[in-house]
């Protein structure tokens, strides 16, 4: 079985942009901006022995704001960040439901997790759930992955859910010093 590293999007690998613009979500390409690190971290992930897999919620799509077309064209700067390092992203899932849907792949429930288990053939004991969220982290806790909490993005301050981090750093530079130095 593989082992992989869960990444949330928004706040992890990209400005969660409804922190600073109240009702403002990534719905087009040119809104996609790197979160601090991020980039050098990708980078350093892809030398790793791990599937890279984000695992994200896009409710913008159940909202009719978006499309699943567009929402791979505004992915495009991480699978192109992967390519100059010869990897790629060994899977992408998302929720397009909104909160009202009660689907089983809106975090913290792990249904794309599952998926992604499936797919992929991963060993969610053995795996990693990098997040800036309480449902991220509480996902991670779920399916029995070790859990990072992130300061970028909510930074854990949307106090959603209890949830227990194995680990909290400042960025995803710091997630990649803490998988790569085998904090297990």
């Amino acid at each position: 079985m593989n082992q992989a590293i869960f990444f949330d999007r928004d706040g992890v690998l990209c400005r969660e942009k409804n922190l600073f613009y109240k009702g403002f979500r990534i719905t087009e390409p040119e809104h996609f901006e790197w979160e601090g690190g991020a980039q050098d971290a990708l980078r350093k992930f892809s030398g790793l022995d791990y599937l890279l897999v984000v695992i994200t919620t896009q409710s913008q799509i159940g909202r009719g704001l978006l499309t699943p077309e567009k929402l791979q064209t505004i992915n495009k700067p991480i699978y192109d960040e992967l390519k100059k390092y010869s990897r790629t992203l060994d899977g992408f899932y998302f929720c397009p439901h909104t909160p009202q849907d009660n689907c089983d792949c809106r975090k913290p429930k792990i249904g794309l997790m599952l998926r992604a288990k499936q797919d992929l053939d991963i060993d969610l004991e053995k795996s990693w759930m990098i997040g800036d969220t309480t449902s991220d982290i509480l996902a991670g806790n779920i399916a029995g992955c070790k859990t990072i909490l992130v300061k970028t993005g909510y930074a854990g301050k949307d106090f959603s859910f209890r949830a227990n981090m194995d680990f909290i750093t400042e960025n995803l530079l710091g997630a990649y010093e803490i998988i790569k130095n085998g904090s297990r």
